[in-house]
């Protein structure tokens, strides 16, 4: 937590928030197994980073504009709503 307020940026936040997630162990307690497997795929894209909404079966992600391909792909994978918001 000290370095997301030392660095609030989205990298450290998205840093901060996934070591919380394994910390606490949120996703095995609440036997989140897909939004584990979708984090999964989504940390190999080549996004900033990806974690899970705190207490529900929602994650998030920061990816570039141009990386928006690839994100694209994952949701006709998996289903799933995905959203944009641009940033750059």
């Amino acid at each position: 937590m000290n370095q997301l307020l030392i660095e609030p940026n989205y990298r450290n936040f998205v840093k901060t928030s996934c070591q919380f997630v394994e910390d606490i162990q949120i996703m095995e307690i609440l036997n989140l197994d897909k939004t584990k497997d979708l984090l999964e795929d989504l940390t190999k894209l080549d996004v900033i980073g990806a974690s899970i909404n705190q207490l529900g079966r929602s994650v998030y992600a920061f990816c570039k504009k141009r990386k928006e391909k690839k994100r694209k792909r994952l949701k006709s994978k998996t289903h799933i709503s995905l959203k944009s918001k641009h940033l750059e």
